[in-house]
């Protein structure tokens, strides 16, 4: 519950967006929970897992949420 009305607030201070605003970077699959919330406020992401990373270009999103994810080694790929 604590997750979910952490997304919608900061759904809110980011102001209005468009169509894929939001990169969500996770390890171990994308969180539903997450992905409805994003979804109920009308707004699109994009779940790029971090192995991609590199070839997403996460300029273009307005807003960058990483994953609850235990990314290890890994968290050095996260910008």
């Amino acid at each position: 519950m604590k997750k979910i009305f952490f997304i919608i607030s900061m759904i809110f201070f980011i102001g209005f967006a468009s169509a894929a605003d939001i990169a969500y970077i996770v390890d171990n699959g994308a969180d539903n929970n997450v992905l409805n919330a994003i979804r109920e406020a009308n707004m699109s992401v994009d779940v790029i897992d971090v192995d991609n990373i590199a070839r997403a270009n996460i300029s273009d999103y307005k807003m960058i949420l990483v994953g609850n994810d235990n990314f290890g080694s890994r968290a050095d790929k996260i910008p």
